[in-house]
């Protein structure tokens, strides 16, 4: 089932119920005069599956690994789901390389460009040469994210037709993060109960009917191959010949130690009953206990790495307690609206939005890295992090509740930015230059888009400087600083003086975020620099708080970037395009001219931004945007006091702003869910509620809201 929304008008009536508390030193959470029955809000947004339906397959995680299953509440047939929602069961530590038998270096991949600095090399992908372009697929793929397990429900040694399960009943409880999944089985009831460990690495699963009973019902354990490709959707199992497998059978557990080239881990499977192995091909095991008339098993199913002890065993029971009081924690202590009582079908389509996409992100999009755009379900781009995403992925979740998760990955900025700088130093630059795609260790990956991007380039300052407002803590400051001002640094040695107009000038070269103009004539583009004067103003700030020395090129760039060029009334896309709108291709991609209202703090002419607003909403090509573009766009309307238009152009009728049964946002048969769109949501919403004009007050709507950060 897919879910739209409409751009149509539609009246509304909003009553406010939240006070929300200002201060200029910081963030504050909003304080509420009315309650909101959480239980009852997230509950009546649960998800119901009667039938194998590929783009409802439901997860269930910790932030830092997530398992999807199909409808009998394992993934029993990851063929099937592959081209839907895949069942995948991915770490944030489960990351595997090929061998590099030919040696390939990043040197290799360089394209050397012309800029301030002279010709400087870009790692690049898609080159003529052979040889420079499987350097560069070698080095974009590798390392690569892999599927630790996939777990399938077996009768009589053997997987069953698709056709023999019927009645089926699957419910994912979203306050306690549990599925349940009830169906016949050659005309025998089973029922699974699937949840995942809030601390561990680990999926529990409990099985009952008469079927095991029999000893005919068993769980085989198929370990996927690393295919080292752009979408891996765990559904290979040929056996890769670079791996061993081999087993531990010990009282009360199996340990299966999967070593593959330099990568080891440990599958540890627990139950209350003794348990037995068949082997049933290279890469698949059938687990059954031996116990005769046992109607009823809960296992545990551990994962680590094979050089992290797994701590000792601890009951399902116990186990399945701690995990749903965990969950049911984060909905009570998080950010919530409740649109009970209004009378648009708008309301409800918001708020399941909403609910869904608060749970897709927090089991999905945790862990010490910047998520990739498919989170923990299935590899896209190989399941590396994009730091561009990270704004999104990270700023919807801080601004309701999450944002100890946005202090851990910002850390992690730290950890890697040698490697940041060492980039920066290699096209002539001071500072440090983040990557648009990379790994764990934060090494580039070759691209001939990426390469160019530099939006991503202030969003660590601008969060940084979020966190701080929210915690009001000096210390993170100190903790922050060496990451914000090395990112600054590279932000004024890249823009170059400009003697005729006395401005500074980004670029050429960079692509934009609306990625539609060439990397070696494009300069100025609108969003870019909007996104830089307010960045470097904020690591001036900081500069100040500490007490030290603004750098004279900080200020000068501060003081120096260009206002952004307008056009019959209207913001361009870039300074480069006198074109912008009436070249067609220009309508396409990501409407970053909102984002200067929707994102920054940029102070501009407000006729001429509403005019702007006017033009794109009512000319641009929807059809080839992108999930987050619809909440960015309603950021940019509710900025403008335009509540109506923030509701309908967050719900907008086309592809890439479908919100499936299960949350995930559809964008097309290749990207089958995309969680960029899922945090902008959270962050639009975040800003609407926070707005006394936030949403539109003539008619319809009833919202309460509470738990939101807010200035």
């Amino acid at each position: 089932m897919i879910h739209r929304g409409k751009l149509q008008p539609i009246h509304f009536i909003l009553i406010i119920v939240s006070v929300i508390g200002v201060q200029s030193c910081g963030l504050k959470r909003q304080t509420n005069h009315q309650t909101i029955d959480v239980l009852s809000v997230v509950q009546r947004h649960n998800v119901v599956n009667r039938s194998f339906d590929k783009l409802a397959a439901l997860s269930v995680g910790n932030g830092k690994f997530a398992m999807t299953v199909d409808a009998t509440g394992l993934q029993t047939f990851p063929d099937y789901y592959a081209d839907g929602i895949p069942l995948g069961m991915q770490s944030e530590w489960g990351w595997h390389k090929f061998p590099n038998l030919q040696n390939f270096q990043l040197e290799e991949t360089f394209e050397y460009v012309k800029t301030s600095k002279g010709n400087v090399p870009y790692a690049v992908s898609g080159q003529e040469n052979p040889r420079a372009r499987a350097a560069s697929d070698f080095l974009r793929s590798n390392p690569h994210r892999i599927h630790l397990a996939s777990i399938a429900l077996v009768l009589d040694r053997k997987i069953p037709e698709m056709s023999a399960f019927t009645d089926i009943h699957q419910k994912l409880d979203l306050y306690t993060g549990v599925i349940t999944s009830e169906f016949k089985l050659e005309g025998e009831q089973v029922f699974v109960t699937t949840l995942a460990d809030q601390q561990d690495d680990a999926i529990m699963v409990s099985v009952k009917g008469k079927l095991l009973e029999q000893g005919r019902l068993r769980l085989m354990m198929r370990f996927p191959d690393p295919t080292g490709e752009w979408k891996d959707a765990a559904n290979h199992f040929d056996g890769y010949q670079g791996q061993s497998i081999s087993i531990q059978q010990k009282e009360g557990y199996l340990a299966f130690n999967r070593n593959m080239d330099d990568f080891n881990y440990l599958t540890k499977v627990e139950a209350n009953f003794g348990l037995s192995v068949e082997r049933m091909g290279t890469n698949a095991f059938n687990i059954f206990t031996a116990n005769n008339g046992i109607s009823s098993i809960d296992y545990v199913v551990r994962f680590a790495p094979t050089s992290q002890s797994t701590s000792e065993k601890i009951p399902f029971g116990t186990r399945a307690t701690s995990a749903k009081k965990a969950m049911s924690d984060f909905w009570e202590s998080s950010a919530m609206i409740d649109t009970e009582g209004s009378t648009t079908p708008q309301a409800a389509e918001l708020e399941r939005r909403f609910v869904l996409s608060k749970y897709l992100t927090h089991i999905q999009s945790g862990g010490q890295y910047p998520p990739q755009e498919t989170g923990l379900t299935f590899n896209s781009w190989y399941g590396r992090p994009h730091l561009e995403m990270f704004y999104w992925h990270i700023l919807g979740q801080a601004l309701t509740g999450s944002f100890e998760r946005m202090h851990q990955q910002l850390l992690w900025y730290k950890n890697i930015l040698p490697e940041a700088e060492k980039l920066a130093k290699r096209q002539g630059y001071k500072g440090a230059r983040w990557m648009k795609m990379t790994d764990p260790k934060g090494e580039d990956g070759p691209s001939n888009v990426g390469a160019y991007l530099i939006w991503q380039q202030p969003h660590v300052i601008y969060l940084s400087d979020l966190l701080y407002k929210i915690k009001r803590d000096n210390a993170l400051i100190s903790e922050l600083s060496p990451v914000v001002f090395a990112s600054a640094e590279f932000m004024a040695d890249f823009a170059v003086y400009d003697r005729i107009s006395h401005t500074y000038r980004l670029g050429p070269p960079l692509i934009g975020a609306q990625e539609r103009f060439n990397a070696k004539d494009t300069y100025n583009t609108s969003f870019e620099v909007a996104w830089w004067k307010q960045n470097i103003d904020i690591a001036i700030q900081w500069k100040k708080l500490l007490n030290q020395k603004v750098p004279e090129e900080w200020q000068k760039l501060a003081e120096g970037l260009p206002a952004i060029k307008v056009i019959d009334g209207r913001y361009t896309m870039a300074e480069s395009t006198p074109d912008s709108y009436t070249n067609e291709n220009y309508r396409t991609d990501h409407p970053m001219v909102l984002g200067i209202a929707g994102i920054t703090n940029y102070a501009y002419d407000k006729k001429i931004m509403n005019q702007t607003f006017d033009w794109v909403k009512a000319n641009w090509n929807w059809d080839q945007t992108w999930g987050w573009d619809y909440p960015m766009a309603a950021m940019a309307a509710t900025q403008l006091g335009r509540a109506q238009d923030a509701v309908d152009v967050l719900l907008l009728d086309v592809q890439k702003n479908t919100y499936l049964k299960n949350g995930h946002n559809y964008q097309d048969a290749r990207l089958t869910l995309y969680l960029p769109g899922n945090a902008a949501l959270l962050a639009a919403v975040a800003k609407m509620v926070t707005r006394k004009d936030g949403f539109p007050q003539d008619g319809l709507w009833k919202v309460k809201s509470k738990g939101f950060w807010t200035k």
